[in-house]
């Protein structure tokens, strides 16, 4: 079986505290019905929760029928294995991109700016990308691309409001391939702010693909892919000053100022 997410570990496939906004460390089981009431993650709706944990029991019983479970990081491999799985049936495969990378150093934006792509839940840490927005110079734009609607427009407006970056936010809905790749051809520096433990972040080498630094929380299956310092840097997750300390120091190495052309990121293994 391929471990894509926490479906088979978590009632709620997350390892997400939303209350405090934080991960979950404890072992699934029949517990996170009280504990759900502390930290407000598994519903609480009878049917769905004991469907949920029944998931959980169903794949504990197969564990003895299942040859190997392929996973996409360090990360959830070892939530497998804490979870009884064997070790030695555990294998990780990170994801492929389906951008093929550039040959050559890209030309850099005309602008610097900063970007997010993914779905803007609180968990995805768009608050803290707002935050460092409004921390970095009035010459940095930003774009996020994702589940925009009416309803989200106006509540991720009225965060920037608050973080005094209104006027240099741009927002877009999804888009195919073209359209992510139009946008990473724009970016100077992606911004990776999930605060819940990522499986994997494909949005990320997607980025490197194109010669795009990342800036990513070092949480979850991020620090398989993000080699500090080198096509990027991990930070505190929740850290917004560390996001903008960390985009000024890319803004500084990638030579936008002097328009040199940015330090090409390794490949990825995948």
């Amino acid at each position: 079986m391929t471990g894509h997410d926490y479906r088979w570990l978590c009632p709620d496939s997350k390892f997400y505290w939303k209350r405090t906004q934080s991960p979950c460390s404890r072992a699934p089981g029949w517990l996170c019905a009280p504990s759900s009431l502390k930290h407000k993650c598994v519903t609480l709706r009878p049917h769905l929760l004991t469907r949920n944990i029944q998931r959980i029991q169903r794949f504990k019983r197969l564990i003895p029928e299942i040859r190997a479970v392929v996973t996409a990081s360090r990360y959830v491999a070892n939530r497998f294995r804490a979870s009884s799985f064997p070790e030695a049936k555990t294998h990780i495969i990170p994801y492929y991109c389906s951008f093929s990378p550039l040959d050559s150093p890209r030309k850099l934006p005309k602008e610097k700016s900063i970007s997010i792509i993914g779905r803007t839940a609180d968990y995805k840490g768009i608050d803290y990308f707002l935050s460092a927005l409004g921390k970095l110079p009035a010459d940095v734009r930003g774009f996020i691309m994702g589940d925009i609607n009416e309803k989200k427009e106006k509540s991720i407006l009225e965060m920037a409001r608050t973080a005094h970056c209104e006027g240099r936010v741009t927002l877009e809905n999804w888009s195919d391939r073209k359209g992510v790749a139009r946008l990473l051809k724009k970016t100077s520096i992606l911004i990776f702010p999930s605060i819940w433990p990522e499986p994997f972040g494909i949005t990320g080498i997607e980025a490197m693909a194109f010669g795009v630094p990342v800036i990513g929380s070092d949480i979850g299956g991020i620090p398989d892919w993000v080699d500090h310092g080198v096509t990027g840097y991990l930070c505190r997750p929740k850290s917004s000053e560390e996001i903008a300390a960390y985009a000024t120091n890319a803004f500084q190495r990638s030579g936008f100022d002097d328009h040199h052309g940015c330090r090409r990121p390794r490949k990825h293994s995948g």
